[in-house]
Formats: C-alpha cells, sequence, structure tokens
C-alpha cells in the first residue's frame, strides 16, 4: 500500500498513519489505499487509485520536453508548452474535441510557464532563459500569445512584468498577475499590477519582501530584477487558494515543501514540509481541485494535500499519494468540475494525459 500522511498535527515522521476514513476519502476524490504499485516509469501506465482511467490527450512520442499546461475558460482547448532551449521553445493549442493541435509559435527560450488570461483572450508564456552560461540570466522574458493563430511570430517581450527566470503565474482579477522566479540559488516572487487591465504592457511590479509585504522594484532587468526583496530557492508554481492565501512551491536545496503566503502582510508559513519524508521529494507544480484539495507534483509522483483544519498549526491535514510510476511529473490543471486531470508527463517518451475517476464530496 503506497500511502503516506505528511505535515500532520501531532504525528511525527515514521508514526504509525492516522485512519483512512470516508471523510478524508470524499475530500480527497478517491481512496488513497488502493493506489497501484508503480510501473517504472513508462508513459501511459501510471500507477492510480482503484476505479481510475487515463488516455493520452497528447500522444506520446511526438513532442519532447512536454512541460507545463493550462486551459481556456470554456475548456474547449488545453494550451502546452515544450521546456526547451532557443530556438525550439515552443507552444501549442490542442482541440479537446477532435484532437487537432496546432503550434502557436517557437523561438521561444526555454519556455516554463504558461496561462490563461482571460481578460485580455490570450495565453501568457514565461521563458527561464536561454540555460547556458553567461546568458542564463539575459532572456527570461513575458509574452502574450493569440491563442487562435498558428505560427505566429514570437510577440514582443512584456518589458514591465520584468526579465527573470519565469515559470509560476497566477492571474487574480483582471489587474493582478503573481510570478514565480524558478532560480536554485535564490529567486523571487513578483506582483505585477496592470496599469489599465487588459492592456499587460503597462503596469508596475513589486517584489515579496517576507513578513513585509510587496515592494515597489526598481530593477526590471535580469539578473537585477526584484533585488530589494527576499529569495526563495525554486520558486516555481504558484497558486491562489479558496481562502485567499498564496501556496507557492520551493523545491530545491534545504526547501523541498509547499508554503503559504498572506498576500497583504507578506506572512509566509509551512503547509506542507517533507524534506526527510519518504518518496516526498522536489514539489514542483500544484493545482486546486474544485473542493480545495491541492494536488501537487513531485519526483514522478502526484500528491494530494487536504487543507488546514481547525487546529493550531498551518499545516495540511494529511497529504497522500495519488499517482506514482513515472518519471517526471509536470503541468497539471483541473476541469471547473473536477472531474479531468490533465498533466504532462516525462519519461522515454514524453506525453500529455487526462485522468477520470475523482469522486469529490
Amino acid at each position: 500500500m503506497l500511502l503516506v500522511a505528511l505535515g500532520l498535527p501531532g504525528c511525527a515522521q515514521g508514526t504509525a498513519l492516522p485512519q483512512v476514513t470516508q471523510d478524508v476519502i470524499n475530500k480527497l476524490g478517491f481512496d488513497p489505499t488502493t493506489v497501484e504499485p508503480e510501473h517504472k516509469g513508462e508513459i501511459g501506465k501510471p500507477g492510480l487509485p482503484s476505479g481510475f482511467i487515463y488516455r493520452e490527450v497528447v500522444p506520446s512520442h511526438k513532442y519532447d520536453e512536454t512541460d507545463l499546461l493550462t486551459l481556456d475558460p470554456q475548456e474547449k482547448y488545453l494550451f502546452f508548452i515544450t521546456h526547451l532551449a532557443y530556438p525550439d521553445g515552443a507552444a501549442y493549442r490542442v482541440n479537446l474535441a477532435t484532437g487537432d493541435t496546432i503550434q502557436l509559435t517557437t523561438g521561444l527560450h526555454r519556455p516554463g510557464g504558461i496561462i490563461y488570461y482571460q481578460p485580455g483572450n490570450v495565453v501568457i508564456v514565461a521563458e527561464e532563459g536561454t540555460g547556458v552560461g553567461p546568458l542564463e540570466r539575459e532572456l527570461g522574458f513575458y509574452r502574450a500569445l493569440q491563442p487562435d493563430v498558428p505560427d505566429q511570430p514570437v510577440p514582443p517581450p512584456l518589458r514591465a512584468m520584468g526579465q527573470h527566470r519565469g515559470e509560476g503565474l497566477e492571474p487574480v482579477g483582471a489587474d493582478t498577475i503573481y510570478l514565480g522566479d524558478d532560480v536554485p540559488e535564490g529567486g523571487h516572487l513578483y506582483k505585477y499590477v496592470l496599469d489599465a487591465p487588459p492592456d499587460l504592457t503597462k503596469g508596475t511590479l513589486y517584489v515579496l519582501k517576507e513578513n513585509q509585504g510587496w515592494v515597489k522594484t526598481a530593477y526590471l532587468e535580469a539578473p537585477d530584477t526584484g533585488k530589494e526583496g527576499t529569495k526563495y530557492y525554486g520558486a516555481e508554481a504558484i497558486r491562489m487558494g479558496p481562502d485567499g492565501k498564496l501556496y507557492v512551491v520551493l523545491s530545491v536545496q534545504a526547501e523541498t515543501r509547499v508554503v503559504t503566503i498572506d498576500p497583504v502582510t507578506g506572512k509566509l508559513s509551512n503547509f506542507v514540509t517533507a524534506a526527510k519524508a519518504k518518496g516526498f521529494a522536489r514539489p514542483d507544480q500544484l493545482v486546486f481541485a474544485p473542493n480545495g484539495t491541492l494536488f501537487v507534483t513531485g519526483a514522478g509522483n502526484v500528491w494530494a494535500a487536504l487543507p488546514d483544519g481547525p487546529d493550531d498549526d498551518t499545516l495540511s491535514d494529511g497529504v497522500y499519494r495519488f499517482l506514482t510510476g513515472m518519471d517526471v511529473v509536470q503541468g497539471l490543471w483541473f476541469t471547473k468540475d473536477g472531474a479531468t486531470l490533465y498533466l504532462a508527463a516525462r519519461g522515454e517518451a514524453d506525453a500529455i494525459l487526462a485522468i477520470t475517476g475523482f469522486k469529490f464530496q
């Protein structure tokens, strides 16, 4: 039985797991005691709970380095990026009804983030940069793509959003976009406030200073962007939770945790801490199910973290393995009804899968 509970109040690492009650199963949307054994990283054969099925939305052996993904508001299209160095980094659109795929653009510099910005009807792509020697921090920009134009030229950079190793993207309302800076040796968290939504070209960039809030940064060019703020190791995914807090993955060095941040005060609290827990390592991406359960990728697995209940800590009330056996799991995205989870998987052949079988209550 592949089952792990992490960060439980009053439960030290290595102690007996709490009982998996029907209430827990209802909140998770699956029974964690039925997760199948690993399949040694074969694409298309993840270890899943009983009753779950999957299909390939983007077939294996077709694209290399399938990475993050997002859906349009009507959930007609899936958008994804390939995490390749210039000039091969690209963005694609998949028609979920027909499976037809078009290339939106190529020529990106290691695209590391993608999100649909509904007010402007555009797809924002974040670049991490070339990843090559001294140019690593020189070419990471944000760019806005038209969602229905194939083979469009690479759009100009949105320079007001700053220049850094962009990955996490989280629009909140029409005028605010939170940004994550995936730098292993210490990146930042940003808030971009648009002057006149949905115009993305003009706005003010703020950087988080922990426990003090957001500070306007005077530095928009790499490698100095956001130098007034607090540095974090591998600040990759960022999502606004249903409780109004930002949830952020800190993935490398001594971090390996998911934290919450009060978007007003800047106070940071641990939500999942698992640096020494067997099986949970290198968290990477986050997505909330409609009922507030947080799904987290990590080292070829997907975990589900229950919300923090009415207790004296800030930690998840239980973290359970949902999927296992993949080499790497990248992007995650739930449909609005919670019926389908899309994920990008890497291995001997990369693919994007649609997984169904959830029963949230």
